[in-house]
């Protein structure tokens, strides 16, 4: 189970690449997928950190994996969210894509 869920979350993060293209305006791509790789990089260094301390506090493994459960969790709603944004992106105009 735990290969499964790194595969998925890791796979995630590397399909954000592709899937960020399309529903985002030109001048917002590289900004939005900067912060989203970088906040995955940041869970990425902090989970095993975090882990670790709540190992050593005393609570059950199971209990901590439980509670990454409510992230993953959080993440795909926010990722089935994208479906009502729609593709709502207009096309630049000329003076706006030469600048």
């Amino acid at each position: 189970m735990i290969f499964l869920a790194g595969m998925t979350i890791v796979g995630s993060q590397t399909g954000l690449n592709g899937t960020r293209g399309k529903p985002s305006p030109a001048r917002m791509r590289t900004s939005g997928l900067g912060w989203a790789l970088g906040i995955g990089r940041l869970g990425r260094i902090a989970a095993p950190v975090l882990a670790g301390y709540l190992l050593a506090r005393g609570l059950p493994p199971t209990l901590i994996f439980l509670s990454a459960c409510a992230f993953a969790l959080i993440a795909a709603v926010a990722t089935a969210l994208l479906v009502f944004r729609g593709n709502r992106v207009e096309a630049p105009a000329v003076e706006e894509a030469a600048s």
